[in-house]
């Protein structure tokens, strides 16, 4: 067995001093959204996001018609980008996941969403016929609007429940995609189907040449229902739902196999098979006999052999971020309550070599229900997206707040402690947003590098007469790094 860490019995399952609920301000962005699904910062500055449906308001399901907005987190004004007329949501599906191209400035504004819809006879790859697949398109954004639909991938196994699916490039610019096992269980170990799996392709949909196995798009296999993805510290990371039982973050690594339905969380013989499994539920106590045999790769983190929170949303905080007690951690949102803790946000701090958790602080307990995302802006604020009107806040009958669905902007409001001197010192750059030339507070010869905001090196400024010219660069906003390598400011070029 590939064994990635073992440290969850050492990890303190209670928030760790440091940072709490109080260090941070709270404040709606926007309300009255229905099961915003996906959200992620755009070029533009503003947050792009999906919604499951077009309900609005409202539990009632099947659901159709859903969304594609975005919202400016300085204004709250939410822009309908497109309406997905042929989508249904029943139970977990929906329109879901949503990726914007790195290239979206410049040469391909193209938008990747994965959404389910019905077909007649379709099956979830067993007999079971559920009526519903799942497909990723490519939309073309023009003139404020997303046309041109081109499908990436089409007739993946789908059902009510167990459909992923997020969506996630890599640095270089392959994308990737989780897909649940449309509860079929058999589906996850079998290479020959695209259910279970984290899936790598080009942008047109196309396999890569260095993928792991030839002619096929799966990347990694043995998952259940992955919700999380992000990529950082040269790794990919995934969290992934448990059945009553281990939840997971993992480590993805190429043809890593996962597991399911064989190995729930670590190699341990445990817990034992429920009573209520299906009929394709392998014996949980053969589990350390299979990862030997089948070189499984164990998670960094689950929630235990008792207790399961659905995990869904994962982002990264930087090493160089402006909040010292979140910098080098997953951050993880999830969705139900377990055995005392769920419905939260988590601090999951990584080692240096961003290979194991070796700290985990939880806020925001219960505090606004069901969390299904999480993205960090380029100057290191922290959003997320409730899930309240996904039918499933309450057993009793309960309503959601009447400010739901909605996606809440989190400020930490503590002064910064351990911060570098030049992290201190603010930079002053104008005009801004700018033509060409930005006037800087630099010294002539400093190094200045901008970043487009997925992280990627655009340019090198060598500070000349107090400025630099980005006359050449492409519309959109920049982050500036300094030659300490950090990030000191933001710039809109126009």
């Amino acid at each position: 067995m590939k064994k990635i860490i073992l440290l969850s019995s050492f990890i303190s399952f209670l928030g760790m001093g440091q940072i709490a609920d109080a260090d941070f301000t709270a404040t709606n962005i926007a309300t009255k959204l229905h099961v915003p699904w996906e959200i992620t910062w755009g070029p533009d500055n503003k947050i792009w996001f999906t919604e499951r449906s077009g309900q609005g308001q409202s539990t009632t399901q099947p659901g159709t018609n859903g969304k594609v907005k975005r919202v400016d987190p300085e204004t709250g004004v939410v822009e309908t980008l497109l309406t997905i007329t042929d989508s249904y949501e029943s139970q977990e599906t929906g329109v879901l996941g949503l990726a914007i191209h790195p290239d979206f400035t410049t040469t391909k504004p193209w938008v990747y969403v994965v959404y389910t819809y019905q077909k007649s006879g379709a099956t979830n790859g067993t007999n079971t016929v559920t009526n519903i697949v799942e497909k990723m398109v490519r939309y073309t954004y023009q003139n404020n609007q997303l046309v041109n639909p081109t499908i990436i991938l089409d007739n993946i196994y789908g059902n009510t429940t167990h459909v992923g699916s997020r969506l996630h490039f890599l640095p270089d610019k392959t994308l990737l995609m989780t897909t649940g096992e449309a509860q079929s269980r058999s589906n996850s170990q079998n290479l020959s189907s695209k259910s279970g799996k984290i899936l790598r392709m080009n942008d047109d949909g196309s396999v890569p040449v260095d993928n792991p196995i030839a002619n096929s798009l799966v990347y990694s296999f043995g998952h259940r229902n992955p919700q999380g993805l992000v990529a950082a510290n040269g790794k990919v990371y995934s969290a992934e739902h448990g059945d009553v039982s281990n939840d997971e973050v993992n480590v993805i690594i190429p043809n890593g196999n996962y597991g399911w339905p064989n190995v729930w969380g670590y190699c341990d013989n445990l817990p034992t098979k429920p009573s209520n499994s299906p009929s394709d539920q392998p014996d949980l106590t053969l589990e350390k006999s299979f990862c030997t045999a089948n070189n499984i790769v164990e998670p960094i983190w689950t929630s235990g052999n008792t207790s399961t929170e659905a995990t869904a949303g994962l982002d990264y905080y930087p090493k160089d971020g402006s909040v010292s007690v979140l910098q080098n951690s997953l951050l993880l949102v999830t969705l139900k309550i377990g055995t005392s803790l769920g419905r939260d946000f988590r601090v999951l701090q990584l080692s240096e070599d961003g290979s194991s958790i070796v700290k985990q602080t939880v806020l925001f307990n219960n505090v606004f229900g069901r969390i299904r995302d999480i993205c960090v802006s380029p100057v290191g604020d922290i959003y997320i997206s409730t899930s309240n009107y996904d039918g499933r806040f309450s057993t009793s009958g309960t309503n959601p707040p009447v400010t739901d669905d909605r996606i809440v902007k989190l400020k930490y409001n503590k002064t910064v402690t351990g911060v570098s001197d030049d992290q201190k010192e603010a930079i002053h750059i104008y005009p801004n947003p700018t033509q060409g030339i930005l006037n800087v507070n630099f010294q002539d010869g400093e190094k200045l590098t901008l970043l487009n905001v997925h992280g990627a090196e655009v340019a090198v400024y060598t500070v000349n007469n107090s400025s630099i010219n980005m006359s050449e660069l492409s519309s959109g906003v920049y982050l500036i790094k300094n030659s300490k390598n950090r990030i000191v400011g933001k710039v809109f070029k126009i």
